[in-house]
């Protein structure tokens, strides 16, 4: 990754955190404006997202620690799901925390922002690249694990 692309997720992380703690504190100080469903489903979805996104790099990670796999694409695990299941968990945890800071509104519109932005340029990007670099053992890869994000879905 190059420093600008880091400085700008940087700034995309902060600011967003500082939105939804802003959402959160608006919240706090008026009790009737949460629901505590938009607070349990959040975490729910939180926890789920954060273990998917944890849970399929470490996967990735052993398997490429591996001398054998050197140069393989991986397709096992949870990315066995989902081409992309790592998106799709961030996707969830930065959804539910938005949900649970801010209300429904605030996160179906953080649900939309990251899956448009997955869809739409980080995903198209990375595959792009991982078929240029692993060639047809990726293509295979493409034709087994059919869905992009979420599985089932996209």
């Amino acid at each position: 990754m190059y420093p600008s692309g880091a400085i700008f997720i940087a700034l995309f992380n902060t600011i967003n955190n500082t939105l939804n703690t802003l959402a959160f504190t608006i919240a706090a100080a008026n009790p009737t404006y949460l629901s505590p469903y938009s607070i349990y489903i959040g975490t729910a979805l939180y926890t789920v997202g954060i273990l998917t996104e944890t849970i399929s790099e470490i996967q990735r990670k052993k398997f490429k620690d591996r001398p054998e796999n050197k140069g393989k694409p991986y397709a096992g695990g949870l990315f066995s799901l989902a081409r992309n299941i790592n998106y799709g968990g961030y996707t969830l945890w930065r959804s539910g925390m938005a949900l649970a800071a801010g209300g429904p509104v605030w996160g179906s519109l953080a649900f939309a922002l990251y899956t448009w932005d997955f869809s739409t340029r980080a995903i198209p990007v990375l595959e792009e690249y991982c078929r240029n670099k692993y060639g047809e053992q990726y293509k295979r890869i493409e034709k087994e694990v059919p869905y992009r994000l979420f599985p089932g879905i996209y």
